[in-house]
């Protein structure tokens, strides 16, 4: 989990890089306001009230990262980036994530804010790059070999339903810890389900070889309606047996089950 001291160390330089950002913004709001000279004052002009709530949002943000409250922080900093497109509250959501152990989705905030914010400034970008680096390594792999080529195949990732890629074998990310792999094909001809679970370690990669083999409906022995009727037939076949001796010993002259009417 991130250090107290490092995530103080982040939210500094998200906070200079914010602070830039919104006197920057305030600015540009104070010189298109501005009349020119011996021309009637301009009325003041209104300040974008979602800059202010995101502004409001990355404070309150930061105060729970301090807190170590990251459910909390990670709300309020993705609600200040939604609200701004501000680089300093998305490099702080890509730093909670990873507080919160969630590192694939910490290297993908990165790739996000890499991707959206082209021109950072030095020290950002140089924090961005090192965190970048360690999150990619600690993310695990999984490759599935031998997954069928079916339209009906279905795969799960810790009961997760995941669209079923083309390709062969199946990558999957995901983060350290215990994880579950199911895969299951219904359509005729039906195949057995796969399941495989492993705790895996940061920047594993874990080789899953699928098994999944036919299942055999066409034989009758295979079914459990033919052995109930088996039962059924033999139990009657043995009771009409019995009865049957039974009639067949009444019938013998002296017989034990012998029945004499008086004349």
């Amino acid at each position: 989990m991130l250090g107290k001291r490092t995530m103080s160390w982040a939210v500094l330089i998200t906070a200079i890089v914010s602070a830039c950002a919104l006197q920057a913004s305030s600015a540009q709001a104070q010189n298109a306001g501005e009349a020119p000279a011996g021309a009637a004052a301009a009325p003041a002009v209104s300040t974008d009230p979602n800059r202010e709530v995101a502004r409001q949002a990355y404070i309150d943000g930061t105060t729970a990262a301090e807190e170590a409250r990251w459910a909390d922080a990670l709300r309020l900093f993705q609600q200040a980036y939604d609200l701004s497109h501000n680089p300093a509250a998305l490099f702080n959501v890509a730093t909670t994530l990873r507080a919160l152990g969630r590192h694939r989705d910490a290297r993908d905030a990165i790739d996000h804010l890499f991707r959206d914010h082209p021109s950072l400034p030095e020290e950002l970008r140089n924090e961005a790059l090192a965190m970048r680096t360690q999150e990619a390594a600690r993310v695990a792999t999984l490759a599935i070999n031998n997954a069928p080529q079916r339209p009906d195949l279905t795969v799960r990732l810790d009961g997760r339903t995941l669209e079923v890629p083309s390709t062969r074998p199946i990558r999957l990310e995901t983060d350290p810890g215990q994880h579950s792999v199911d895969l299951s094909a219904d359509q005729p001809p039906e195949l057995q389900a796969f399941h495989w679970e492993q705790m895996l370690a940061d920047g594993e990669l874990a080789i899953v070889n699928v098994d999944m083999p036919e299942v055999d409906h066409g034989s009758i022995l295979a079914s459990p309606w033919f052995w109930t009727v088996v039962g059924v037939v033999v139990i009657g076949a043995g009771v009409a047996t019995y009865l049957y001796m039974n009639d067949k010993a009444q019938l013998v002259p002296g017989g034990d089950y012998q029945v004499s009417f008086p004349n």
